[in-house]
């Protein structure tokens, strides 16, 4: 292939990549949304923002998708540990907004 074709190769590729990540980004909103949704649910019945054994249960299903998908155990551990914080500062706003 001549550069040029390479070039636009690389382009296109990248136009793939900025749709992917606009997916990962709606993705993360409607998680978000939905984490606080919850935390006003357990602030009515007075229950923990942070539930380990529920917390454990999704982190060990993610670990276990992402090596069915050959994605690094690892590298999905430290993403879904910062979207897990995240979660609980939504669900900790929630709460003191009432």
């Amino acid at each position: 292939m001549k550069a040029k074709s390479l070039e636009q190769t690389i382009d296109k590729l990248r136009k793939s990549l900025d749709a992917e990540d606009r997916k990962i980004l709606a993705a993360l909103k409607k998680r978000f949304n939905i984490a606080q949704r919850i935390g006003a649910v357990k602030e009515k019945i007075n229950a923990p923002v942070l539930q380990e054994s529920r917390w454990a249960e999704v982190l060990k299903d993610r670990l276990k998708r992402a090596k069915v998908l050959g994605i690094s155990e690892s590298f999905v551990a430290k993403v879904y540990s910062l979207v897990h914080e995240e979660s609980l500062r939504l669900q900790k706003k929630v709460r003191k907004k009432k």
